[in-house]
This record gives C-alpha cells, structure tokens and sequence, in this order.
C-alpha cells in the first residue's frame, strides 16, 4: 500500500483537480490522491478502498454535517488518525472557529495558492511526527531479548517510550560489547492486555556510573522496526497508556 493516500472532496472538479496537482507536484507527502464530488461519495470510496492519510473537504458542501462525516470517518478501519482538513471561502476568524467546532484538524480559506496549501499540509505533517518521536517517561516493567540468543528474554525497566522507539535499564547489555545495531525483541505488558512483543534495534548502550543496582546500571536505547499493523495497533495503544500515566504524575 501507498505511504501515504489523500481524499480531495469538493463539488468542483476543477478545485479537485487544483488541489491534486498541488499535493502530486509541491507537497510532496502524498503518494494517491482519490476525488469526491460529495459525502456520501467519499464514505464509498474510504470503506472500499482502506485506509486514507488525508481528507480535505469542501466546508459549504450540502448534505451529511461534516460532524457526522467525521464521525463515519473515524469508524473505518485504519481512519482513527486521518487528518481532516476544512476548504473554505469563508474569512480567517469564521474558518478557525468552524474548525474547531467541527472537530477538523485544520482549515485553508479559498482562494489560496499551492504555496500556501503546501504549508498547511507540512506543518500537520511536522506535527504528527514531532507527536511520533514524542517521550514519556515511565517505570514499567519489561523484558527484551537479543536476536543472536532467542532462547532467552531479560527482565528490564522501561524508562520512556515513543512510537518509534524506547529506552530501558538492563544488566544484559554492556557498553563496548557490540551490540549497538544488533537486532532483538522487546516484551510490554499492558495492564489491560496480553503482552506484546516489538521488533527493535539496539541504538545505544551507556554504563550510568550513578546507578548502584547492578541489575540496572546500563541504559539502553532501541528503536522499533518491522512493526506489522496489528503491532502497531498494541504499539499505539501501549504508548497511549504510558502517556497518561506521565500526565498523572
């Protein structure tokens, strides 16, 4: 599947056609562009055809409220994060204020220029990562195990946590030993699931002179790979717990 697929809905087809051009040729972000020349059109389309990154739609179209357009939305398979961008002729103050009534990711008022329309799109994308690599420290329990000893998994202490990577405490690993790029497993436990496992590779393994506990005087830095859908969807939730627990502290 495409990295990344967009959903251009408006009654015009020459602004549908405008705005595919200009995530084709300036975003840079989009792989697929579909086009809708309504609601009801676009629905069809997302639930047969998966998954899509971005939808921008015409905030003046007649028919479903763009409430319950985004509501349907979130419900299919994969759609949960999928940025929902409002087109509009209205002016700056009226745009902003509907897009947060409408629970929208953000808005562009018509006319505007690819110039323009490319900022808006990168700057979501910019946020969505920055969210992506976003740390939350946490003391939870773990185990990893090293992809040259599969046969063994190591209790560990999970420090902070991101969608594309970890940090832990260890007593398996030591700085200078090779490990660095070395590729292995680590094991979460939800409070509400069964355990999990991730694909990881070690990025960096440091001795923390501080620490007087033998069993957790080395750090260790991995970073996600290979995460399978259905991993991801651990993954995120996971990640999600870990951010509330931080919020609470």
């Amino acid at each position: 599947m495409p990295e990344s697929i967009a959903l251009v809905v408006d009654t015009s087809p020459v602004i549908r056609d405008y705005v595919q051009k200009i995530l084709m040729d300036e975003v840079l972000v989009v792989d697929e562009v579909h086009q809708a020349k309504n609601a009801d059109e676009a629905l069809r389309i997302m639930e047969s055809n998966g998954p899509i990154n971005w939808v921008f739609i015409e905030y003046e179209m007649s028919g479903i409220s763009h409430i319950d357009f985004l509501e349907n939305l979130r419900k299919i398979p994969g759609c949960a994060e999928t940025y929902f961008v409002l087109m509009t002729a209205m002016g700056e103050k009226e745009a902003r204020n509907s897009a947060i009534d409408e629970g929208a990711s953000d808005y562009i008022c018509k006319p505007f220029t690819p110039q323009q329309f490319a900022r808006k799109v990168h700057r979501l994308s910019g946020l969505a990562e920055w969210r992506r690599s976003k740390r939350h420290e946490v003391c939870l329990p773990c185990e990893f195990g090293l992809g040259s000893d599969s046969f063994h998994h190591y209790g560990a202490e999970l420090m902070d946590i991101a969608l594309t990577g970890c940090r832990m405490r260890t007593s398996q690993l030591h700085p200078g030993k090779g490990n660095e790029n070395e590729t292995g497993t680590v094991t979460f436990f939800p409070e509400d699931g069964p355990p999990f496992h991730v694909e990881v590779k070690i990025k960096r393994v440091e001795f923390d002179k501080w620490c007087a506990d033998p069993l957790r005087n080395t750090r260790a830095a991995f970073e996600f790979i290979n995460v399978s859908q259905p991993v991801k969807g651990k993954l995120e939730g996971y990640v999600d717990l870990c951010r509330k627990k931080t919020a609470f502290k």
